[in-house]
């Protein structure tokens, strides 16, 4: 009986000993009304900051991902960090971020927009995939790559917009099949459109 008792308490102990250092959660409220940020999201800490690694306790439809946690830029958005998220509708980005990693937002159904801040150079595999509700995506000209199939499965979505010139989006490395399985029919730039 006793050895039962220390076993839970000990697998109590290491779960909140792991979970709270990476987790900003204040236990009542999802969104800090001071800040106007999500809380509750986990973070890791990269080279440059920190990385959003999943939605932790965060239970908001509107997230707001923070510049700063803990005194460091937030720089990422982590392999899967928001995957499979449904109830989420809309993201605001912090813009201090300059990577958004593979399948970072894919299969949230809700998302109907999102716009990603200027500084943003990477945009790994798969980000937008099975985002069924998308209709827009606006990417800033400081994106430098942009992976493959990233809006595979997007039914909604048939344009994006670049605030960068047409020539500045062919620039762009893009994955062989970075709109391949979408229905996107142009990139709409500052200075024209780019017929798919």
């Amino acid at each position: 009986m006793k050895k039962d008792r220390w076993i839970k308490v000990l697998t109590l102990l290491y779960s909140l000993g792991f979970a709270l250092p990476f987790t900003a959660c204040d236990g009542e409220h999802s969104t800090n009304e001071q800040t106007g940020y999500s809380v509750g999201l986990a973070y890791v800490i990269n080279e440059e900051g920190y990385t959003v690694s999943h939605l932790g306790f965060c239970e908001d439809r509107d997230i707001v991902v923070p510049n700063e946690y803990k005194g460091k830029t937030v720089t990422a958005i982590g392999k899967g960090a928001f995957e499979k998220a449904k109830y989420v509708s809309s993201i605001t980005l912090s813009s201090g971020l300059i990577t958004i990693e593979e399948r970072a937002f894919s299969e949230c159904a809700g998302l109907t927009r999102i716009e990603l801040p200027d500084g943003v150079t990477s945009i790994g595999d798969n980000v937008f995939a099975y985002c069924a509700g998308l209709t827009g995506v606006e990417f800033p000209n400081s994106v430098t790559s942009i992976g493959r199939m990233v809006f595979r499965g997007c039914a909604s979505l048939t344009q994006i917009e670049y605030n960068g010139t047409i020539q500045q989006w062919e620039s762009v490395e893009k994955g062989s099949t970075w709109k391949t399985s979408s229905l996107l029919e142009k990139v709409i730039c500052a200075d024209g459109e780019i017929k798919l």
